[in-house]
């Protein structure tokens, strides 16, 4: 018998797989080979498809038994062992005892950058422009230049695409590793991250901290991104007086404390 398959009451040789039978047997006392006194006995280990008496209908061949379930497959184990050992995953409403709920509990490995299931899994369609000339390695998409591309006629380094592939299946094995200095769509958005494990970010490094906050390359004056969009190019960082102008812009012209626009 198979100790995997589930069995009640109501299995017989026609409903529950089996890898062999074994049986047993004694001779009939009124055989004229028996003294009478004993009936001796035998056993026997058959494969599953011997016939029982009744099994086929009259006038067929009964051997083999075409209506006995056979267990054919191994059981997750090819070699042969002295013992018979294996862990069993416990589920909600289960009836089998077994020894673990989650597969971290038996198998568990760190960084998704050496094992990246979900991007070998459902290979995504990368914009050609981030492997182009120099950047063969890039391990980026989106950067921080595209995040208003849709305003302004701004250029577009990098054209979007889906990172739906990031949020596929579950892994209960794999843990990610993530540090996100400041937090924020640059360090914590998916595509701001590398494309691979969805683990690192070239904006967790010092120079890049708080850059859509600093804004660097803003000027004091002038044309200032209309606060539209949808997604992570619609997303802005106003002042208090809703005007999307930096901590650098602010510093360069007539500004309270910290910064702080005096002046609306």
């Amino acid at each position: 018998s198979i100790p995997e398959a589930n069995f009640n009451g109501l299995d017989n040789y026609l409903t529950r797989p089996e890898a062999w039978k074994l049986l047993l047997g004694k001779r009939d006392p009124s055989d004229p080979s028996c003294d009478g006194t004993s009936a001796p006995g035998a056993i026997g280990m058959t494969s599953p498809d011997y016939p029982w008496p009744e099994a086929n209908d009259v006038g067929v061949p009964a051997y083999p038994l075409t209506g006995a379930q056979k267990a054919v497959y191994y059981r997750g184990f090819i070699a042969k062992r002295p013992v018979n050992i294996r862990n069993i995953q416990m589920r909600t409403g289960s009836t089998i005892l077994g020894n673990y709920e989650k597969n971290y509990e038996v198998v568990m490995t760190n960084g998704a950058w050496e094992n990246p299931r979900n991007f070998i899994e459902t290979q995504p369609a990368l914009p050609p422009p981030m492997f182009e000339n120099r950047a063969n390695s890039a391990t980026q998409a989106r950067t921080y230049l595209d995040v208003r591309r849709t305003s302004g006629s701004h250029y577009q380094g990098v054209p979007d695409y889906d990172a739906g592939y990031l949020t596929g299946t579950l892994n209960e094995t794999i843990i990610l590793s993530r540090f996100d200095a400041v937090g924020g769509m640059l360090t914590s958005g998916r595509g701001y991250r590398d494309f691979r494990s969805d683990e690192f970010s070239v904006y967790n490094d010092l120079d890049y901290k708080n850059i859509s906050v600093i804004r660097p390359s803003q000027v004091s004056t002038g044309i200032i991104s209309e606060p539209v969009g949808v997604g992570t190019p619609g997303i802005r960082i106003f002042d208090i007086h809703g005007k999307d102008f930096g901590l650098r812009a602010h510093a360069s012209r007539h500004t309270a404390r910290f910064g702080r626009d005096s002046n609306e």
